[in-house]
């Protein structure tokens, strides 16, 4: 696994850092702060294509697969904001909102020939083991968390998994996912729990093309030598992700507390504005039934958080990785 740190926000001094020639290429941002969020998405989008290249150079790329994904929504304000932008989803990083924990992702395999559509099934994180133990011809352990989705995805079936939690013992937030309906219980934080992000998608002047930016790539110059032509069709799928919503400053939002909750049927409102729950409350019920269970079998965390010296990454060849393994053996 590689875990990228751009583009999070850095040091107080300079939260933001790309190289000054990125910067620039992308002037047609409005935003300024923007404009180096943009460049830092762009040096990780060249970094994916070096470890590509690596792959394909070393002669394993055919025997790969390939998942790139994110692990959470933008933090477009607060104490930590990078400018990200999650709209027209509500809420940030750090909430439980469709805005903070809903994000895209992408598969990749030369083994996967028949495969080009955009799979719009629920999936946890815990779901990537199972999953990807069943791509590679494994039997994936039983008695855990995660669902094997490989033959969904592969084939673009239903996913097997219709329940998701988010569970936030720190902040006193909790969410269940169930079919349609998503309940939210507990007190979020409101400053990160609504619609942001809009005023940081203006652009001006002229905007590079996109199809010039994927021909010019490293990946599409490695799939050319692999003679694995890459139909530029296929960049419209893109238009299948986005999410279409009315939003409204005036809305009168809801906001779940210690004597409310908040229930959203999110496969018609994706952008969580109309709070069904007092329409129904055998649903509410239900929902809060399943997050109750769930809270039992929860492990919390430790607080406060316990830091260690010895995790620095200039100690492990200026990576974040796992260290204690051998400790005490």
């Amino acid at each position: 696994m590689l875990a990228h740190n751009a583009p999070h926000c850095a040091n107080e001094g300079a939260p933001l850092q790309a190289p000054p020639d990125q910067v620039r290429a992308m002037r047609y941002v409005q935003s300024p702060q923007r404009r180096i969020y943009a460049a830092m998405v762009k040096k990780l989008d060249d970094s994916v294509g070096e470890v590509f290249k690596a792959l394909y150079d070393k002669g394993i790329l055919d025997n790969t697969i390939i998942v790139f994904i994110s692990d959470n929504g933008g933090i477009t304000s607060g104490s930590t904001v990078n400018y990200a932008s999650n709209f027209p989803l509500r809420g940030l990083k750090l909430s439980p909102f469709e805005g903070g924990v809903r994000v895209n992702g992408l598969i990749w395999s030369r083994n996967l020939t028949e495969t080009n559509h955009v799979w719009k099934g629920y999936m946890h994180v815990v779901d990537w083991t199972p999953t990807l133990l069943s791509a590679v011809g494994s039997t994936p352990p039983k008695n855990i968390d995660g669902i094997d989705h490989w033959e969904s995805i592969v084939s673009n079936k239903y996913s097997k998994r219709n329940v998701i939690y988010e569970i936030d013992d720190y902040f006193g937030f909790s969410s269940v996912i169930s079919d349609d309906f998503k309940l939210h219980t507990g007190t979020v934080l409101k400053e990160y729990s609504n619609h942001q992000g809009k005023e940081l998608r203006g652009v001006i002047g002229n905007i590079p093309s996109y199809t010039n930016a994927i021909t010019q790539s490293r990946i599409y110059a490695v799939l050319n030598e692999m003679q694995i032509p890459f139909n530029l069709s296929y960049i419209n799928q893109r238009n299948e992700m986005k999410i279409q919503c009315t939003i409204d400053n005036s809305m009168n939002l809801c906001y779940p507390d210690i004597n409310k909750h908040c229930l959203y049927n999110i496969k018609e409102d994706p952008c969580e504005t109309e709070d069904l729950s007092i329409k129904n409350p055998q649903i509410v019920e239900k929902l809060n039934s399943l997050l109750k269970e769930e809270m039992k079998r929860m492990v919390r965390r430790r607080v406060p958080l316990i830091k260690d010296l010895r995790a620095k990454p200039t100690l492990h060849n200026n990576t974040w990785t796992t260290w204690a393994d051998n400790i005490g053996s």
